[in-house]
C-alpha cells in the first residue's frame, strides 16, 4: 500500500537549487559542475527516498534526476558514468510500472538514452537492446498511428533508436527508423497540441541537449535522425535515399559558405534527377562526396550522432539482409532471413526485435544463432559474424523479455544456444580489438548464468 509523507521541505527546496546551478552550468557548458550539482540533487533525492521507500512521488522525482544525471554525463563524454546514472534510473521507474500512470514510458525514455550512452561506449548489443524497448514501448501505446497524441514521443525514440543503431548496428533499420522519425515530425500538429508541445520542450529543453536550428528539442531530434538517414545512405551510394534528408539539413543550416556548397550539389542531383523522369545510375563515389559536404555541417550542434571524420573512409556497415544473402546461398527457402520479414516492408522494421511483430518463429532465431556462430569460427568476415550476432542477440533478447501482448518463449528454448552465442562473440571480438563489444557480450553472459 503507498503511503502517504510530509515532504521535507528543506531538503526538497535544496534540490531544486542544485539542479538550477546544473542547468545554469550546463546552459555555459561547464559540464563537470553540472554534473557535480546534479549528483549532489540525486543523492539528497536518494535520502529522501530512503526515508519513504512507499513515496512514489518521490521515487519518480529520483527517476528523473538521475535521467538528467545521465544526460550531463553523455555530455561531459563519460558514457560509462552515464549508463550508471541512467541504471538507477531504470530501478527507480521500474518500480513506479503499474502503479503511476505512465510510468512505462517514462522508462522507455531512460531506455533510450541508456541505449544511446552504450552506442557511445561501444557496447552495441547492449544500446540495440535498450532502444529497442524503448521503441516497442512508445509502439504499444500509439499503435504507430501518425496522428495519435503520442506520435512526437514515438518520433523522438525513433530518432534515438536511430542515432544508436548508426555507428555499428545494422544501416539498413538505423535508416528505416531515422526516416520514420522524419516523418512522425512532419505530421501537421493542431495548434493546441504545437503549444503544449513547446511547453514540454521548453520543460525538457535543458535535459536534452540536442539543440537545433529553432532552439527547440524536437529540432534536435529532427536533425538528427535527417543526418543518420543522409550519412548512412550517401556513404553506401544511395544519393537519391539520402537526398531528402540531406535537404533538411541544408534548410536548418545557418547561412554561410557549408550551406551554399552543401545546397548547390543538392541543386545538381535535383536537377539530374528531373531531367531524368526516372533512376539515375549515380556513381558510389558522389554519394561519399556529398557526405563529405554533410558532416562538417553537423558538428558543434548537440546532434546525437556525428560520426568522426575517419568514418567516412571506412566501408559501409553490412545489412542483415546482405549478409544472410551471402552466408546462406543454395541453403533454399527456409532460411532465417525468408523466415525472418515474410511479407513486411523493410521501410517498417525499425529495430531488430520488431521481425516477431512480422511472426517470426523462435526457432527462425535459433537458426540465425547457428549462422553467426559459424561464420565467427571460421574468422574469415568478421564484419559479417558482428552483424549476425549482433541481430540473433538482439532477437533472443526479445524473446527473454517479458511482452504484455506476446506468451513467453520457453527459455530451453533458446538460453543454451544463446550463451553459446555471447561465448563465441566475446572471443571473436577479442581476437579482432573490439575489445568494447566483447566485454558488452561478455556482461551479457555472464548475467545469464
Amino acid at each position: 500500500m503507498t503511503r502517504t509523507v510530509v515532504p521535507d521541505r528543506p531538503a526538497e527546496s535544496r534540490i531544486d537549487e542544485l539542479v538550477g546551478e546544473s542547468v545554469d552550468h550546463s546552459r555555459r557548458g561547464d559540464w563537470s559542475t553540472a554534473v557535480r550539482c546534479q549528483r549532489q540533487a540525486v543523492e539528497l533525492a536518494g535520502e529522501l527516498l530512503d526515508d519513504a521507500p512507499d513515496d512514489v512521488s518521490r521515487r519518480s522525482g529520483l527517476g528523473g534526476l538521475c535521467y538528467r544525471l545521465g544526460a550531463l554525463h553523455l555530455a561531459d563524454r563519460d558514457p560509462a558514468a552515464a549508463v550508471a546514472a541512467l541504471d538507477d534510473a531504470v530501478r527507480a521507474y521500474a518500480g513506479l510500472v503499474g502503479t503511476v500512470p505512465d510510468a512505462e514510458l517514462s522508462l522507455a525514455d531512460v531506455l533510450a538514452r541508456r541505449g544511446l550512452a552504450q552506442s557511445v561506449r561501444g557496447w552495441a548489443a547492449s544500446a540495440e537492446v535498450d532502444a529497442d524497448a524503448a521503441v516497442l514501448a512508445y509502439l504499444s501505446v500509439t499503435g504507430g498511428d501518425p496522428a495519435h497524441p503520442r506520435r512526437r514521443d514515438l518520433a523522438r525514440v525513433l530518432a534515438s533508436n536511430a542515432a544508436t543503431l548508426a555507428p555499428a548496428g545494422d544501416p539498413q533499420l538505423a535508416i528505416a527508423s531515422a526516416n520514420a522519425a522524419l516523418g512522425y515530425y512532419g505530421h501537421g500538429d493542431s495548434a493546441d497540441e504545437a503549444d503544449e508541445a513547446d511547453e514540454a520542450d521548453e520543460a525538457d529543453e535543458a535535459d536534452e541537449g540536442g539543440d537545433g536550428s529553432d532552439g527547440t528539442v524536437d529540432s534536435g531530434y529532427v536533425h538528427s535522425a535527417a543526418v543518420v538517414s543522409a550519412l548512412l545512405n550517401f556513404v553506401d551510394g544511395r544519393v537519391v535515399e539520402g537526398f531528402v534528408p540531406a535537404a533538411v539539413i541544408a534548410a536548418g543550416l545557418p547561412p554561410g559558405q557549408a550551406r551554399q556548397a552543401l545546397e548547390a550539389e543538392l541543386r545538381v542531383v535535383d536537377g539530374l534527377l528531373s531531367m531524368a523522369g526516372g533512376p539515375v545510375p549515380f556513381p558510389p563515389e558522389m554519394g561519399r562526396s556529398l557526405a563529405r559536404l554533410v558532416l562538417p555541417t553537423v558538428r558543434g550542434r548537440g546532434l546525437l550522432w556525428v560520426p568522426a571524420d575517419d568514418w567516412l573512409d571506412r566501408a559501409a556497415q553490412p545489412t542483415l539482409t546482405a549478409v544472410m544473402q551471402r552466408h546462406t546461398a543454395g541453403a533454399g527457402p527456409a532460411t532465417p532471413l525468408a523466415t525472418a520479414t515474410p511479407g513486411s516492408d523493410p521501410a517498417l522494421l525499425w529495430t531488430t526485435s520488431m521481425r516477431w511483430l512480422s511472426g517470426l518463429p523462435l526457432p527462425a532465431a535459433v537458426q540465425l544463432v547457428t549462422v553467426a556462430v559459424d561464420v565467427l569460427l571460421t574468422g574469415s568476415a568478421y564484419a559479417d559474424g558482428r552483424r549476425l550476432a549482433l541481430a540473433a542477440h538482439a532477437l533472443l533478447a526479445s524473446a527473454y523479455r517479458a511482452a504484455p501482448d506476446r506468451p513467453p518463449q520457453d527459455p530451453a528454448a533458446y538460453l543454451p544456444c544463446w550463451q553459446r552465442l555471447l561465448e563465441v562473440a566475446t572471443d571473436s571480438c577479442r581476437a579482432a580489438g573490439d575489445h568494447a563489444l566483447a566485454d558488452d557480450f561478455d556482461a551479457w553472459r555472464a548475467r545469464l548464468r
